[in-house]
C-alpha cells in the first residue's frame, strides 16, 4: 500500500539516504560523498519553518520525495 506523509527534521536519515541514492545516478550524477555536506543541505531544505516536505511510502519504505517550501 502506498501512502503520502508529511515529513520533517525527524525523518532526516531516511531523506538523506533516498536523496543520495537518487541524485548520484543518471541524469544528475551529483557527488554526495561528503556526508556532512549532505546532512547540512538536507537540514537546510527541511529544517526551516516554511518547509513543505512530503514522502511517498510503500509498505513503510520511503520511495519518493517532494522537497519544497511555502512562499
Amino acid at each position: 500500500m502506498r501512502e503520502l506523509k508529511a515529513l520533517n527534521i525527524n525523518n532526516i536519515e531516511e531523506i538523506k539516504s533516498l536523496f543520495a541514492e537518487i541524485f548520484t545516478k543518471e541524469p544528475w550524477n551529483d557527488d554526495w560523498s561528503d556526508l556532512v555536506q549532505l546532512h547540512e543541505y538536507i537540514k537546510d531544505l527541511i529544517g526551516n519553518r516554511n518547509s513543505l516536505t512530503l514522502g511517498l511510502f510503500e509498505d513503510e519504505e520511503l520511495i519518493g520525495l517532494s522537497l519544497g517550501s511555502i512562499m
